[in-house]
């Protein structure tokens, strides 16, 4: 799972190195959004069993609800800064150029988990 993880957050990456080195190439620029977009489909899926493994099922819902929280505010934040940019310098290349180590040091991040902890067996009256 770290594995698969690790390599779908560094897809995002190509996406970037395409962008920036074919400036204005429609075709270029629909392979990086379907890059990204098969990225970012696999990578909720990803997130909701990567939670469940590493943080168990019994409080998953308060510990899903956080990491999706903390996903959306980056979500939010992410554009809204990729576009203060382009007001700044006229393009969004300084933008890509700063995703792209961010995407690697998650994608590290990511291949450095370790295994996942062994979650004991509850008995009915545990769950109830």
């Amino acid at each position: 799972p770290n594995i698969v993880a690790g390599i779908v957050v560094l897809l995002p990456v190509a996406s970037c190195l395409l962008l920036v080195g074919y400036p204005g190439n429609a075709t270029v620029a629909i392979l990086a959004v379907a890059i990204v977009g098969v990225s970012l489909g696999s990578e909720v899926d990803v997130m909701a069993f990567m939670c469940a493994r590493h943080f168990g099922t019994l409080a998953y819902g308060m510990t899903f609800g956080v990491v999706s929280g903390l996903w959306a505010l980056a979500t939010g934040i992410g554009p809204t800064l990729a576009n203060r940019i382009y007001d700044v310098t006229g393009g969004y290349e300084l933008a890509l150029e700063l995703a792209i180590p961010l995407f690697v040091l998650t994608s590290v991040l990511m291949f450095a988990l370790g295994k996942p902890p062994e979650f004991p067996e509850l008995s009915k009256e545990q769950t109830a």
